[in-house]
């Protein structure tokens, strides 16, 4: 669903209001604010202005109302991001090595970190960097050269 800077309804802006007041996250009541100016001024470089804020953030926050609602401007938890890697990924990883890139559709003979990274994006959808793959391989048994360039 779309939302509009310049439609916004009653209710909304009341919540806006309400988180400015009342959060005690002060990144969100900002985020709110800047919704609340957006929707008076309609010009991102005066709201960033009156904000004393990056005119990109602005654009940000807006393309995130507008995507999301209200829930665009809630802050997201703090901290790191879960693990990517388990066992399915290990088991993924060594089913690859012992078949050849060709198999996949690649050119070279041998696997690259990179190749790796990108077939297991592919296969099961994890998102996992040629680096990780690296550091992986030897804790799976698999002594690495990388492939030799030609």
């Amino acid at each position: 669903m779309e939302y509009s800077i310049n439609e916004i309804s009653r209710p909304v802006r009341r919540r806006l209001k309400r988180i400015m007041q009342k959060s005690k996250d002060i990144k969100y009541a900002r985020r709110a604010q800047a919704i609340l100016l957006l929707h008076e001024y309609e010009k991102v470089s005066v709201v960033a202005r009156l904000l004393h804020a990056a005119r990109s953030a602005i654009y940000t926050w807006r393309k995130r109302f507008e995507q999301l609602g209200e829930a665009g401007l809630v802050p997201e938890e703090p901290g790191r991001k879960p693990y990517t890697i388990n066992e399915e990924v290990g088991a993924h990883l060594l089913m690859l090595i012992d078949k050849q890139p060709s198999d996949y559709g690649y050119l070279p003979s041998r696997w690259s970190t990179e190749m790796l990274a990108k077939q297991v994006r592919d296969d099961p959808g994890i998102e996992i960097h040629a680096s990780t793959v690296r550091r992986l391989l030897p804790k799976l048994g698999v002594y690495w050269n990388g492939a030799r360039p030609t």
